[in-house]
């Protein structure tokens, strides 16, 4: 029976070369796929004496998909078949955990890729996303995270240790990042590509 992991690895690397993952450069108002990120950037492990197995850790995040108008408004039509489109686009990546921040429209845009995992979408406070990004790196698995324009750039760039760009509040609805960390030994590398979904 093939290894969870390896299988894991395989659908993420498949994914990456079907879709053409690239980094990203960005405007104001659009985002132009350029190139991909090649190297990797270590993050420290947190006690240099401790023996570390290798762990890999796949994290897909995003923000919510197309929204009404409100305070807590709902997605519109479009936002719903984003929403849908992003469930398609991961529905062969076993995921761990699915969290969304608690207003209906990243719950609602988290559902369909929960529901297609058998999973429960969790909260996560946006308000600390340093200690929720090292919550993060203790449990190697897949996960999906959906925030708002404001917050996912600088989680992205936490996990990653790379720089990320902002979103335009009013436009920026389809950007995918996919952020992959390896453990081998005491050091933790990480790789960051971002798509338009």
């Amino acid at each position: 029976m093939i290894n969870q992991k390896i299988l894991t690895a395989v659908i993420v690397t498949a994914l990456t070369a079907l879709l053409q993952l690239t980094s990203y450069s960005s405007t104001a108002e659009t985002l132009k796929v350029n190139q991909q990120q090649t190297h990797l950037n270590p993050i420290q492990a947190s006690n240099d004496n401790q023996q570390i197995s290798p762990a890999h850790w796949t994290f897909f995040l995003v923000r919510h998909a197309e929204k009404n108008k409100g305070a807590d408004p709902e997605l519109t039509p479009e936002g719903v078949k984003r929403a849908n489109r992003l469930a398609s686009m991961l529905q062969y990546i076993p995921l761990d955990k699915v969290y969304s921040t608690d207003y209906r429209r990243t719950e609602q845009t988290a559902l369909p890729t929960a529901n297609l995992n058998n999973l429960a979408v969790e909260n996560y406070q946006a308000s600390d996303l340093l200690s929720f990004s090292e919550q993060l790196l203790t449990t190697p698995g897949n996960y999906l995270v959906v925030g708002h324009s404001n917050t996912t750039p600088v989680l992205a760039s936490y996990l990653s240790k790379h720089k990320t760009s902002k979103m335009d509040d009013l436009k920026s609805y389809d950007r995918l990042y996919v952020i992959e960390v390896f453990q081998m030994g005491l050091e933790k590398h990480a790789t960051l590509k971002v798509i338009s979904y």
